[in-house]
């Protein structure tokens, strides 16, 4: 399973420091040398935290593959072909202000149809996140998406061991049958920890790890943040 740092935590506590500390390219750079798989970063509308100057010096100063969170639009169809990161993951703004972003939904699937095309011909990969229902799978299917990244935020915030068995069956589900239709399977949405232990005994390639990461680096620093992650991944793994 590879991990991916996502960036947004860190632009967030920028913006709340008031707009230079800490840099998120400084925090990729330091999660890249300890063995990070790759970077993730959401674009939003607003732009009120990550700016798209971040991608630009992700791009230029960064060899880790980096995934892009947009809203399937056309005006972010252009950023996506002008910057051409490794991945695109297609997301919907997500109307909870505690939420980084939303998934996707059948409604969506022209718009998302149209992006994912244009990014296969430009050779960048694309996704779609989704929630992990089968409906989900089988229509994201049909978008033709390389990758699809499964909503962990429904398990992930319960606390209760039943219904935590209860949501991590409908992730088993909706990975197998997502691997067994040919697509790449990854999680997002509010791993850590206490979390990815289960999560990685799924078939699931990728997790997308952005609060648990950061918090812990408080704690004890980046570096030592993603070798205890790392670490927890590969003991389910061997």
């Amino acid at each position: 399973m590879k991990l991916y740092f996502k960036l947004d935590h860190v632009a967030g506590l920028r913006t709340a420091g008031g707009g230079r500390e800490p840099d998120p390219a400084i925090a990729a750079a330091l999660a890249e040398l300890e063995g990070v798989d790759g970077l993730t970063i959401h674009l939003h509308a607003d732009r009120a935290a990550v700016l798209p100057r971040d991608i630009q010096v992700l791009k230029e100063t960064l060899t880790a593959p980096l995934n892009l969170e947009l809203a399937p639009t056309g005006k972010n169809r252009e950023f996506a072909f002008d910057q051409r990161p490794h991945m695109v993951t297609l997301v919907q703004e997500p109307k909870d202000v505690r939420a980084d972003r939303a998934p996707l939904e059948e409604t969506d699937r022209d718009q998302a149809t149209v992006f994912l095309s244009a990014l296969k011909d430009a050779g960048i990969r694309g996704a779609a996140f989704i929630r992990p229902t089968i409906d989900a799978v089988r229509w994201s299917n049909r978008l033709q998406a390389e990758i699809i990244v499964l909503d962990s935020s429904a398990y992930t915030a319960i606390r209760n061991d039943r219904d935590q068995r209860e949501h991590l069956s409908r992730l088993a589900d909706a990975a197998k049958l997502a691997a067994k239709l040919g697509m790449e399977v990854h999680a997002a949405g509010g791993i850590d920890y206490r979390n990815v232990s289960a999560l990685a005994a799924l078939p699931i390639a990728a997790v997308h790890v952005g609060h648990g990461l950061t918090a812990r680096a408080l704690l004890v620093g980046i570096g030592q943040a993603v070798r205890d992650f790392l670490r927890l991944v590969e003991k389910v793994r061997s």
